[in-house]
């Protein structure tokens, strides 16, 4: 089975060496303390009791002391040492009283704010994250992130190789974590990058979480990789779905820059906006928006809405109660026949057998 700790005691231990010295503890010196006091912490570990039933669950979490070890060995591996040799998805609780620095990795990082406060160093900029921030970090980009006495985050590393299997991005595929992605990682431009999306912070996105760590310390089988991915699969639809702004730290191109204010704005409005009221808004022809929205991401507006609406339409169907007529409505259909007839043609099933289907994964 080998050595496991709880999420907990390794971070009381973290605690308890930031006590001695009230300096930030080096990730080496944590990992040898813990090594060499194995069975002394061990005999002495307790599950934790919180108030806030996802974090207890989090730090209740049994781990492996060798994936621990796994950025000290610095192993030649692709995108990450960070990332242990048998997973393609990891995720943790950022460490508390850790010491940190300006760094940088291959790998793609989201962090997830869920109580408390930190400040994220990126580049030459700072940029203060709360809880329901969401941070996804490029490659190569260099960062830090400090974090205060009671600030609860989940750092989740992922191998650029499966993004593409994950949220099977393309050029045509729409929405502000696909073309980020797309046009940032996949597509090898230069500038280091982010997008910072603030979200409602809800169940679902937790527990989508709470399932990637399991995946990542618990279940080790040659399954854990490919249920992972479906979980963050989920948990990126729920930032989609529930994001109120993001912001950029490098305009992906100067011509985008107002295309993700329009893009960010159509998220934030699916169920009502037309062509018409995004050129009010934002100041151009109708005729000439069309055709800068259909230039940049070689899809129209009319598909970039559709596509938008069956993303919700398929959190309401598997996360909701609401009936037909309710989901039509919510999604700004006004014929629910209209509703059924386009899921139907743009999913290869009906809502009703969507439904049925996946409320049983």
């Amino acid at each position: 089975m080998g050595k496991k700790l709880y999420i907990n005691t390794v971070q009381k231990c973290c605690n308890y060496l930031f006590a001695k010295t009230q300096e930030p503890v080096e990730y080496e010196k944590l990992i040898t303390y813990l090594e060499n006091n194995y069975e002394a912490i061990i005999l002495n570990q307790k599950k934790e009791f919180n108030s806030n039933k996802f974090v207890q669950s989090i730090n209740n979490t049994l781990i492996s002391l060798n994936d621990l070890t796994a950025p000290i060995m610095r192993i030649n591996v692709e995108d990450s040492s960070l990332i242990p040799l048998s997973k393609d998805i990891y995720a943790f609780k950022h460490l508390n009283h850790l010491k940190s620095t300006i760094h940088e990795h291959d790998c793609i990082e989201i962090d997830f704010v869920i109580e408390g406060k930190a400040q994220l160093f990126f580049e030459k900029k700072q940029i203060q994250l709360l809880p329901g921030h969401v941070c996804i970090i490029s490659p190569l980009a260099r960062h830090n992130i400090k974090v205060e006495k009671d600030t609860f985050i989940i750092n989740i590393f992922i191998r650029n190789k499966i993004l593409k299997n994950v949220l099977d991005i393309s050029s045509e595929e729409f929405d502000i974590i696909s073309q980020f992605i797309y046009r940032i990682m996949l597509n090898k431009e230069s500038n280091p990058n982010y997008l910072l999306c603030e979200t409602k912070n809800n169940q679902t996105m937790q527990e989508a979480l709470k399932q990637i760590i399991l995946e990542s310390h618990v279940h080790q089988d040659k399954y854990s990789s490919k249920i992972a991915m479906s979980w963050l699969q989920i948990f990126i639809y729920n930032i989609l779905r529930n994001f109120n702004s993001s912001s950029l730290y490098f305009p992906i191109e100067n011509t985008y820059k107002t295309l993700y204010t329009i893009l960010n704005y159509i998220e934030n409005n699916y169920s009502h906006v037309t062509l018409s009221d995004l050129a009010k808004k934002f100041h151009y022809n109708e005729a000439y928006l069309s055709s800068l929205i259909k230039k940049t991401f070689n899809i129209s507006f009319s598909t970039i809405l559709k596509n938008i609406k069956m993303i919700h339409a398929k959190a309401f169907l598997i996360n909701t109660d609401m009936n037909l007529d309710e989901i039509s409505i919510a999604i700004g259909y006004n014929s629910v026949d209209h509703f059924i007839r386009t899921f139907t043609r743009l999913n290869g099933i009906t809502p009703g057998k969507y439904r049925k289907h996946y409320s049983k994964i």
